[in-house]
């Protein structure tokens, strides 16, 4: 543009008439009203060929009236485009090529719109009005803050505060018997003088408490006898009676096939991947057996944590040691991934993205992966945290190279004969140098015939070799590095590099959240991540895991969303009470998992009925307040070995191994029902995309994503299945042929035969109108099976069959 310099005012002034500063004035007038022309034009471009567009095809979903924001992102003006939302600025004025909404107009990463790319002709003009500068006459509106995480602020919520012991008032005149009751009635008195006035409901009877303490601790129903001794014992000292059938049955195997199953659940244990083709996982089963032996053997918590998460880098004193922790490591490799995913970067950050959010869900109560792509929307997470942890499992081998059907496994020692493999690498040298020796004189015919033959030998010796077991683990890779922050969650659009770390806001403030503040680390971090996740001084791990057993034991949760401590997540209903359990959990217990069940089940609060009376319904609906007990519906397990032991055909004789042999030959041709199982459902194969019919209709745990809390749906479908399956009938078509060939009936014992039947099936005797109703199906048939096996079948289709009171 012309520059007006005080020489030119000076000519002008001599040429024209013209005083210097008017002739100033009146050429800054024309360049205004040339810039005035050229905005107009931009802007009645914005107006023809942007703002239509927008309205038509951005507003629904960015725009101040939307129903729902998406992504933070406001596009209806201009300080809303400038700003951006949690992927950061859209529009860069002036440059097109930087600018993130022309990325997603042309589908490139991002779509915009989601369902279908707008035309060139309307991609071209945004390409030229963002390159013109973007004019944008919307002004006005707010522009949206972008949300900034405070750290320290983040602290403040509950569950990143320190675990504090509280102090318990004594509760003289009620019901409470020890702490934890104690803590119950206080948290009563503190909601309100009418929830106070509810108590504590009635104590159940022996025989609902010897049901539900068999299921809750073996997942199995109680056996006549069982219930007898258990109701003579009570006879004499209720307590008594519970601590010695409490003590019984964590001592049973049974309890780590119940415990272990609630921990598989959270495992996202499965024997087959997911996405895609699935592919068999043929040594999983050696972690489901890991699990089920911990909870049977009492591992302390705080040491399954480690495992999970480095097995494979702790140091071992014996093989077998060495084999538990290699094998628990395998945790990590359960996930259901998309192993045909062609681009193996992506694959690469698929792996690590799925072992953070699950590890954030199992141990920490923290959902993480939104965190892949941008600050966490409601928790105190950056993304530089998620990058953090990320940086750790990039320093992790899960696959092998070039074979993503192939896992990463590690050698087992244990159930190994060495000496054997000895023997065989002699033989097989022998036989190699016999060969070798031969070979220089073929042209002798007889020789010919003798080197074939011992090639033959050769190869048959070769199918005999000693197989050493081995297990899915992780290795460290070989040069473990930071990582960096990937924009938008991008595989390949980079940003600052990350030192590896943990969560700030649950770290100490005394202690760095980066695994290592003295410059290089050797290993991947894994280690340092397991001590850190198993630390006492981590607010989260202990209260969430003490949240769950207390969940298993009574029926739901103090925290009622088990997998989800964060904002989004339900506060805890006696948060008091949840730091009790957490802290003796840890300085009275030593993390000891049975300590903790047997705490619970020895409480007044365990002993309530769930009966909901009127006042309660009314006052307590949901029972926040603990003053009944729950009413809890079995679990898809629990309905099938329920109906196997009552028929006599469950076979509690497996009790580890492979379930299924050669399990990779089939892949995905797998059919359950042409392997008919009668173990323990802990031990029926699971797979991702096949499962047993009765797993399906009583919400068995999806094995895709961490589940601490099932699925309890009450569909007209479990109704039928229980009236309906062939596998329920010839449960009790069995029930009766065992019944009848056991006992032999006169008449005067036919109603205490009935009894025995609904005592076996539903844990009480029947009443006098139940116990006419059954006797009309026996009728005058009483050595009849399908009389029988009817009054069989419609009890297992009861609904106090499958509800625990």
């Amino acid at each position: 543009m012309f520059r007006w310099t005080p020489v030119v005012n000076l000519v002008c002034a001599s040429l024209f008439g013209i005083p210097a500063r008017e002739a100033d004035e009146a050429l800054k007038s024309v360049e205004l009203q040339q810039a005035a022309t050229a905005d107009a034009g931009k802007v009645e471009f914005f107006e023809a060929k942007i703002r239509p567009v927008l309205v038509a095809h951005c507003y629904a979903c960015h725009a101040t009236d939307a129903k729902d924001v998406k992504g933070g992102l406001l596009l209806d003006s201009r300080q809303g485009m400038l700003v951006g939302g949690d992927s950061g600025t859209v529009l860069v004025p002036g440059v097109p090529d930087a600018s993130l909404l022309l990325e997603a107009l042309r589908h490139e990463g991002l779509e915009m719109p989601p369902d279908r790319k707008l035309s060139d002709a309307v991609i071209a003009d945004f390409w030229a009005w963002i390159g013109a500068g973007a004019a944008d006459p919307r002004q006005g509106k707010q522009a949206p803050t972008k949300r900034t995480i405070d750290i320290e602020h983040g602290r403040e919520f509950w569950c990143f505060r320190p675990i504090q012991r509280p102090s318990i008032s004594a509760t003289a005149g009620t019901w409470a018997t020890t702490d934890i009751d104690r803590l119950i009635v206080a948290q009563q008195l503190a909601m309100s003088h009418d929830i106070a006035k509810l108590g504590r409901a009635t104590e159940a009877s022996p025989e609902i408490l010897i049901r539900r303490l068999t299921f809750v601790l073996t997942g199995l129903p109680p056996t006549l006898q069982e219930q007898e001794t258990f109701a003579n014992a009570w006879e004499n000292n209720p307590q008594t009676a519970m601590e010695a059938t409490v003590d019984r049955l964590l001592a049973s195997p049974h309890f780590g096939e119940r415990w272990g199953r609630h921990w598989l659940d959270v495992a996202r244990f499965s024997e087959s991947t997911g996405g895609g083709r699935s592919l068999m996982l043929p040594d999983a089963w050696r972690f489901r057996d890991y699990v089920i032996r911990a909870f049977n053997t009492d591992k302390p918590f705080e040491q399954l944590v480690r495992e999970h998460l480095a097995g494979d880098l702790m140091p071992s004193s014996s093989d077998t040691e060495h084999d538990a922790r290699v094998i628990g490591v395998g945790y990590l490799m359960l996930g259901a991934i998309n192993y045909e995913e062609q681009d193996k970067e992506q694959l690469r950050m698929d792996v690590v993205d799925e072992q953070i959010d699950s590890m954030g869900r199992t141990f920490l109560g923290m959902t993480l992966g939104c965190c892949r792509c941008h600050d966490h929307k409601f928790d105190p997470i950056p993304t530089t945290d998620y990058y953090a942890l990320a940086g750790i499992f990039r320093s992790t081998k899960s696959l092998l190279p070039n074979n993503v059907s192939d896992f990463v496994t590690a050698p087992l020692r244990v159930g190994y004969d060495q000496s054997a493999m000895k023997v065989w690498v002699a033989r097989d040298m022998e036989l190699e140098q016999q060969i070798a020796a031969l070979k220089p004189a073929l042209p002798r015919d007889s020789l010919s015939q003798h080197l074939k033959a011992l090639e033959a030998t050769h190869i048959e010796h070769r199918k005999s070799k000693p197989v050493q077991p081995t297990a899915m683990c992780v290795r460290d890779e070989e040069t473990p590095s930071d990582w960096h922050v990937h924009l938008r969650g991008e595989i390949r659009n980079l940003g600052a590099m990350v030192p590896r770390g943990f969560l700030s806001v649950a770290t100490p403030v005394t202690r760095s959240s980066m695994v290592s503040t003295s410059g290089a680390l050797s290993s991947s971090g894994r280690l340092e991540l397991a001590e850190w996740v198993a630390s006492p001084s981590n607010p989260l791990t202990a209260r969430v895991y003490v949240n769950r057993v207390w969940m298993h034991v009574m029926g739901e949760g103090i925290v009622r969303t088990p997998d989800n401590f964060g904002e989004t997540g339900e506060r805890p209903t006696h948060p008091e009470l949840l730091d009790y359990l957490a802290d003796s959990f840890v300085t009275e217990d030593a993390w000891s998992t049975k300590k903790l069940v047997r705490r619970l089940c020895l409480t007044s609060a365990f002993r309530m009925v769930s009966h909901v009376s009127r006042e309660s319904a009314k006052m307590d609906p949901e029972n926040r307040s603990l003053s009944r007990g729950f009413r809890r519906r079995l679990d898809a397990e629990s309905i099938r070995d329920a109906l196997l032991q009552i028929s006599g055909s469950l076979d509690l004789s497996l009790q580890s191994g492979c379930t299924i042999p050669n399990l990779s030959t089939y892949d995905n041709e797998f059919h359950h029902d042409e392997h008919p199982l009668y173990c323990r459902s802990v031990y029926v194969p699971s797979f991702r995309n096949t499962m047993l019919d009765v797993f399906e209709v009583f919400d068995v745990a999806n094995p895709n994503v961490v589940t601490g809390k099932r699925t309890n749906s009450l569909r007209p479908a479990q109704s039928l299945y229980m009236l309906n399956s062939p596998f329920v009938m010839d449960q009790a078509e069995r029930a009766a042929a065992m019944l009848l060939k056991s006992s032999s009936f006169h008449p005067g014992e036919l109603s205490r035969r009935i009894q025995d039947v609904w005592r076996i099936c539903l844990g009480r005797k029947a009443s006098a109108a139940e116990l006419t109703a059954s006797l009309q199906i026996i009728g005058k048939e009483p050595d009849s099976e399908r009389a029988w096996s009817t009054l069989w079948h419609s009890l297992f289709a009861s609904v106090d069959f499958r509800y625990v009171d």
